[in-house]
């Protein structure tokens, strides 16, 4: 008796190994990578402004006293169409919009905007004023108002109208502006000089404080004192009814307000992955990421070891008896596949024997019995198939009787064939002699 092997036992993680590396380092390298390539897309798709900013400065952000938040949010609710631009601002501008430049920093930045503005049709240059300091205890907003070196106004200014000079008195100014509706109040009023300009607004001693500049079909106005719109004057007096009034005359029909904010720093490059985070667009991402997961568990048993090559059929009567009894054991009808056997060895034997023709089965079978008995034989076909038909209209004939008939349709095959008989072990034959399985005994 064979003993069979023992189940060898799964090794552990740690003395695994798969090719040269041990599998527990090839787990940690892949888990490595793969939270390196996860904070690489996170840091791509927000790592660069993908929310909004944290600031306290002169901007759309903002929501400390100098900023433009509060403007920006008064427009959106009267159904001024609003963007905060942080890419691409003047060709946003371009197609019949209203672009506005509030409170610009020195710098490259800004000079290449402004140098660009004559692809605009429309533009408002709003000059920056104030610097804040920060509040220790809530960084968003500031502790103080300072305003800034009447240089940095002019400087941005004569960039657009060389010449031109800024003028700062101390008293607040308080006027009507009967254009555009409405009474402002500006504390430090902030104006300018210049030759060229159009006046839209003038303070009592002729200072501009709304001009224009027309340079063929582009028009810039220059707004030289934030405070109208800023989130601590808007509510001064009517200034926010004055601003928006403003921002309504200039804009063109059906155009929007374009609000840059790279010149504050906030440049925002198109990104494919943000994109995709966002209404309509992630619904495809979804379906996306769908598909691949599904793709990867059909694929998934694909790799690994290679399958062990099943083992081919052995030679020999065994395998194909073997291979019998599996097809009667799975078939579904055991009886018809035994009735076509009975038919193909009938169907055999007279072809051996030389039988004549067109008989049915029934003829045939009285043939060879008489053959039979012609011979010396004592095999019989009839009684045999008497029985099988017997079996078979009562429904009995399963896969076991199935096998046992086929068995002596064989022997009675062998018998009257070639005159040889197969005896089951342990059984007896005419004359008292036992012959073991799978013995011939000849007549």
């Amino acid at each position: 008796m064979t003993a069979l092997p023992a189940a060898s036992k799964r090794p552990p993680l740690r003395g695994a190994s798969a090719g040269p590396f041990p599998l527990i380092t090839l787990v940690v390298v892949i888990a490595i990578g793969l939270s390196a390539f996860l904070a690489a897309t996170y840091l791509e798709t927000f790592g660069d402004g993908g929310g909004e900013p944290r600031t306290n400065d002169a901007n759309a952000f903002s929501r400390s006293a100098i900023g433009h938040r509060a403007f920006a949010a008064a427009l959106r609710k009267l159904g001024v169409p609003v963007q905060v631009s942080r890419f691409g601002s003047v060709a946003k501008a371009g197609g019949g919009s209203l672009l506005l430049l509030i409170e610009p920093g020195l710098g490259e930045i800004t000079k290449d905007l402004l140098d660009n503005l004559d692809s605009v049709p429309q533009a408002l240059l709003v000059l920056p004023k104030w610097d804040g300091a920060t509040d220790r205890k809530k960084p968003i907003w500031i502790e103080r108002m300072d305003l800034l070196p009447q240089s940095v106004p002019e400087e941005i200014l004569q960039q657009v109208l060389p010449g031109a000079e800024i003028i700062r008195k101390e008293a607040p100014l308080t006027q009507e502006v009967t254009r555009f509706g409405g009474a402002i109040k500006l504390d430090h009023p902030q104006t300018f000089a210049a030759d060229n300009v159009a006046a839209v607004i003038l303070d009592p001693s002729g200072g501009i404080l709304l001009g224009a500049v027309q340079h063929g079909g582009h028009k810039l106005w220059i707004l030289s004192d934030p405070d109208l719109l800023s989130n601590s004057g808007i509510d001064e007096a009517e200034n926010g009814l004055v601003a928006i009034s403003i921002v309504d005359s200039l804009l063109p029909k059906g155009g929007a307000v374009i609000i840059d904010e790279t010149l504050h720093g906030f440049e925002q490059r198109p990104n494919l992955m943000r994109t995709l985070l966002h209404p309509p667009f992630v619904t495809v991402l979804i379906a996306t990421i769908i598909a691949m997961l599904v793709l990867v568990w059909a694929g998934v048993t694909r790799f690994g070891a290679p399958l062990a090559e099943p083992d081919g059929l052995a030679a020999g009567k065994l395998t194909l008896v073997r291979s019998a009894a599996k097809l009667l054991r799975f078939g579904t009808s055991a009886g018809s596949l035994l009735l076509s056997y009975r038919r193909l060895v009938v169907a055999d034997v007279m072809s051996e024997l030389h039988g004549p023709n067109g008989l049915d089965e029934a003829a045939q079978a009285a043939w060879l019995d008489r053959a039979a008995a012609h011979r010396g034989l004592d095999a019989r076909l009839r009684p045999l198939l008497d029985r099988m038909s017997a079996q078979g209209e009562s429904g009995r004939i399963d896969a076991t009787r199935a096998l046992r008939f086929a068995h002596e349709l064989y022997r009675w095959k062998q018998e009257i064939v070639h005159g040889t008989v197969i005896a089951a072990r342990g059984r007896r034959r005419a004359g008292g002699n036992v012959i073991a399985d799978g013995a011939q005994g000849r007549r």
